[in-house]
């Protein structure tokens, strides 16, 4: 009903009042005689009545237009207010459940709806616990709510349980709650916001798995590392053994034939015998060297250092097979101070200088070079010679352990390999190429350098 509408029936109303007023006087207090109603007595009368009777109802119809008009525009702006609510309440990324005294849905949001896999009108209305709590934790879930709605304990404000959807899967959510109080303070039922943690609590479980297996095959680590220190010593008693005593006994071989004018014949073996040992002493150590190094093992003592003399050291010491092959030596080296271990880049520099010897060039005049530079923060030693070289396809496998170019080269094979992990564990990087066989190998040695690491005097 409109303003028009209610003021016209006000109207109307007022009007029908005042006629049935004087039909009655016409007929109670005139005898029906028309005569005496045309007074101007009468006339007045009745004027006075109808102001009297029909403008209080045209107030009235005013008055009452104005209060059911604010009581639209009031019930049209909860509504707006309501449905903005519930908007938010929509597209906000958590679930939202309202619950009443009797346990029953008052309110949920998409996203709760989605989570559980109902539509809003299957929702609301139902009891939470009966239809939305797994059976096994139902009475505990809902002992907590009664508790709280009887004032015996208060919110929780973080909670975890498990939800039941459509489909019948379990869900894990994370609620977070507050108490809804009505305007005398008494608990009248509950709002939460609610995270699916399904999947982060799968993923938890699988993490701490992981961590579990991952402590086991720790431990395991160990005992297998206890052990390969074991089999490590183990062996290196075992090979060394049998060196050492044909070491001895070639010695005392020796003396019991220097005593002995013998033909050349048998010192020749002799000779033969004992470069044999060597090598086989030598192929032993570096064998034991590489499996120390890959066990973690050796540690690394750096201190500083002359790099420059580590390598003159070297150069000294194949200085009779340089002069022995004809080996021509060009270098350039520098007085640089680095902080390394002295020892195992002698054992680099020698394994790498000893290959450009035994791999050198057999048809020109063999050549050695050595040069130095700092650059970038590194020091960067190359070793080049004219030698056999190396093919393409063997510059990636020339590290791999017990690799040899030719079956007819002599060594075990693990002399690069011993060579990469000692720079690689003291900071630096190891290449080694070539034009191809015939065209020399380039080995180029960079490790770290700083600028305060100068010549500390070191002689």
């Amino acid at each position: 009903m409109n303003k028009k509408s209610i003021i016209l029936l006000s109207i109307v109303l007022g009007i029908s009042i005042w006629l049935i007023d004087a039909i009655v006087d016409f007929f109670l207090f005139y005898d029906g005689e028309i005569e005496k109603i045309l007074t101007y007595e009468h006339f007045i009368k009745e004027a006075y009545l109808f102001f009297l009777i029909v403008i209080p109802w045209i107030v009235f119809g005013f008055i009452l237009t104005k209060i059911i008009l604010k009581r639209k525009q009031a019930e049209v702006a909860l509504k707006l207010e309501i449905e903005k609510e519930q908007r938010y309440l929509d597209i906000a990324g958590v679930m939202f459940v309202a619950l009443d005294e009797n346990e029953k849905v008052t309110l949920i949001n998409k996203k709760g709806c989605h989570i559980l896999g109902y539509k809003e009108e299957e929702i609301l209305d139902h009891n939470w616990f009966d239809f939305f709590i797994p059976q096994i934790d139902r009475e505990k879930v809902r002992s907590i709510y009664k508790r709280i709605m009887a004032a015996e304990i208060g919110a929780t404000d973080y909670f975890e349980n498990k939800i039941l959807t459509k489909n019948g899967c379990e869900k894990i959510i994370a609620w977070h709650n507050i108490i809804l109080r009505d305007s005398k303070g008494k608990v009248v039922g509950s709002l939460s916001s609610g995270t699916d943690i399904t999947q982060q609590k799968s993923a938890e479980v699988a993490l701490k798995k992981a961590l579990n297996d991952l402590e086991q095959q720790n431990k395991e680590l160990k005992s297998l590392d206890k052990m390969k220190d074991s089999l490590i010593r183990d062996v290196s008693h075992e090979l060394k053994t049998p060196v050492a005593k044909q070491k001895m006994h070639l010695e005392m071989l020796k003396m019991i034939l220097g005593k002995n004018i013998v033909s050349d014949k048998y010192e020749h073996i002799i000779k033969v015998m004992e470069s044999t040992v060597r090598r086989q002493e030598k192929y032993i150590h570096n064998i034991l060297d590489l499996a120390r190094l890959k066990a973690g093992g050796r540690e690394y003592v750096k201190e500083p250092m002359r790099l420059d003399l580590v390598i003159e050291n070297v150069l000294d010491d194949y200085q009779a097979n340089c002069e022995t092959h004809g080996i021509k030596i060009e270098k350039n080296l520098e007085a640089i101070t680095i902080i390394s271990d002295e020892e195992m880049l002698f054992n680099v520099f020698s394994n790498l200088i000893n290959n450009a010897i035994k791999y050198r060039s057999q048809s020109d005049e063999p050549r050695l070079g050595i040069f130095q530079e700092r650059r970038n923060g590194k020091v960067i030693t190359k070793i080049v010679d004219n030698g056999v070289g190396i093919s393409k396809n063997e510059e990636s496998k020339v590290f791999s352990s017990f690799y040899r170019a030719s079956k007819n080269a002599d060594g075990s094979g693990v002399g690069l390999t011993i060579t990469k992990t000692i720079v690689e564990d003291l900071g630096g990087r190891i290449t080694l190429s070539s034009n191809g066989a015939g065209q020399g190998v380039t080995a180029i040695v960079e490790l770290p350098y700083h600028e305060q690491e100068r010549d500390t005097g070191i002689v």
